[in-house]
C-alpha cells in the first residue's frame, strides 16, 4: 500500500465527492485548486543552491544552525543557549527550503489526485527530483550537519527534527504512486528513504536522538515508521510500534497526561502539542495496518486518551495554560483532536476543533499530512453544530 496515514477507499470516496462538489466539497475543490496553483509557482530548491559551513565541504550535505543558540560577546567563545528565542542570524537556508519543499510537494500531490490534473503531479516530480535524485543537486541521505552550534559542534542530533517535512513528502508520494509514469522516481525515493532509515538507526546523531527522551525521540520514531511503511519494511515498522509502547508513552507521559519534558520548556504548550502530533501520526500509521495504538495503555494506565484529556481544556482556552509559553502562538485545529474523536470516542474534541477552525479556509498548509478536511471523518465532525456564543 502506497499510503501511510490514509487508505485508498477514503481517497477514492473523497475524490468522488470533490468531483460532485456537493455541500462543503465544492468549497474544498475551489480552495484546493487555489492552493495547488499557488504551489505550482514555488521552487524548485536544492541544497546545492546555498553554499554552507558544513565541515565536510560537500555541497550535497544538508546544513543548518541551531535556532536557540546565540553568539557571546567574544566571537571566539562558544555560543549561548536561549531556549525559545530564535537567532535571526543563523544559517537556515537549507532548512527553510526543505520546509517549503515538504509543503509544496504534499499540496501538489493532493491537488493532482483530487482535481485529477496531472500538471500538479508533474511539478511535484520535478521539485522532488531536483532535491533528492538529480546527481548534480541531490541532498545526501543524512543529517550529520544539522543544527550545528558555532564554536561547539559541527552538527548534532537535534537537527533530525528537520525530517518533519519529510513526513509530508512521504504522504504526498502516496498520491503520486497512484498515477502511472512515476515508477522510477518512486523507486528512487524509496532507495533514498532506506538510506535515511539506516542512518537514523546507526549513526551517532541518530542514536543520540533516540535517547533524547522528549519530542525529538517521538519524532525520530515517527520518521522511521513513516519511511518504513512507505518502503514496505514491516520489520522496521513493527520495531517502531514496540518503541512507542516500551519507551515513548511509559517514559514521557505522567498519569495526568502531562509530558514534563515538554512543559519544562519556555514554549511548553507549543512543544506539548508538537510531541503529541508525533505520537498521533505514529498511532494513525499503525491504525492503517490494523494495530490500535490509540487505545493502548501502559502498565500505569496511561495512553493517548490521558494526553488528550490533559490538553483539551487548554486548547479550548489557551490563556489558562499553567506552564511557560514565551511566544504567542496562534493555535490551529489539531490533528490529535480529530483522531481522538474518531478513534477514541472523545466527541468533546469536535467542538474545540470547530472553534479553533472557525473563520479559516478548509484547505490550508496544515499538519504534517496536509489539511484535516481530507482525513477520515472530517465531514461528520465539521457538520457538528456548535454554540456560536461558547
Amino acid at each position: 500500500m502506497a499510503f501511510v496515514y490514509i487508505n485508498s477507499e477514503l481517497t477514492q470516496s473523497n475524490r468522488e465527492k470533490i468531483r460532485s462538489g456537493a455541500g462543503i466539497w465544492g468549497q474544498i475543490r475551489e480552495e484546493l485548486r487555489f492552493c495547488g496553483n499557488k504551489h505550482m509557482n514555488e521552487g524548485p530548491w536544492a541544497v546545492t543552491d546555498w553554499p554552507s559551513k558544513a565541515i565536510s565541504g560537500n555541497p550535497h550535505d544538508f546544513y543548518s544552525e541551531a535556532p536557540y543558540w546565540w553568539p557571546d560577546k567574544d566571537p571566539s567563545a562558544p555560543y549561548i543557549r536561549r531556549d525559545g528565542e530564535l537567532n535571526p542570524e543563523r544559517f537556515d537556508k537549507h532548512l527553510a527550503a526543505f520546509k517549503k519543499l515538504g509543503m509544496t510537494s504534499c499540496m501538489l500531490a493532493i491537488a493532482g489526485y483530487y482535481l485529477e490534473d496531472r500538471r500538479y503531479f508533474e511539478r511535484m516530480a520535478f521539485v522532488l527530483d531536483r532535491w533528492f535524485l538529480n546527481p548534480e543537486t541531490k541532498m545526501n541521505p543524512h543529517l550529520d550537519y544539522g543544527e550545528a552550534i558555532i564554536n561547539i559542534c559541527p552538527g548534532r542530533n537535534a537537527g533530525i527534527i528537520t525530517l518533519v517535512s519529510l513526513n509530508r513528502i512521504v504522504h504526498g508520494l502516496g498520491f503520486l504512486a497512484t498515477s502511472p509514469g512515476y515508477e522510477k522516481l518512486i523507486e528512487g525515493m524509496k532507495d533514498w528513504l532506506r538510506q535515511m532509515i539506516h542512518w537514523l538507526k546507526t549513526s551517532n546523531n541518530g542514536i543520540a536522538e533516540r535517547k533524547t527522551g522528549n519530542n525529538h525521540t517521538s519524532w525520530w520514531n515517527t520518521h522511521i515508521a513513516t519511511a518504513a511503511a512507505f518502503c514496505g519494511d514491516e520489520e522496521t515498522f513493527s520495531g517502531c510500534v514496540e518503541f512507542f509502547k516500551e519507551e515513548l508513552l511509559p517514559k514521557q507521559v505522567e498519569q495526568s497526561g502531562e509530558m514534563p519534558r515538554e512543559t519544562s520548556r519556555t514554549r511548553s504548550l507549543h512543544y506539548s502539542l508538537f510531541n503529541t502530533e508525533a505520537l498521533s501520526l505514529m498511532c494513525e500509521a499503525a491504525w492503517q495496518k490494523g494495530i490500535d495504538l490509540w487505545n493502548w495503555k501502559t502498565q500505569q494506565g496511561v495512553g493517548m486518551l490521558e494526553i488528550c484529556r490533559y490538553l483539551l481544556p487548554y486548547l479550548e482556552n489557551p490563556f489558562t495554560w499553567p506552564h511557560p509559553q514565551i511566544t504567542g502562538d496562534i493555535i490551529d485545529d489539531q490533528i490529535v483532536l480529530h483522531f481522538a474523536a474518531l478513534r477514541m470516542g472523545m466527541k468533546e474534541c469536535i467542538k474545540v476543533n470547530n472553534k479553533l477552525r472557525r473563520g479559516r479556509y478548509l484547505i490550508r498548509e496544515q499538519t504534517p499530512i496536509g489539511p484535516l478536511a481530507l482525513l477520515e471523518g472530517f465531514e461528520e465532525q465539521y457538520s457538528t453544530v456548535i454554540d456560536p456564543w461558547v
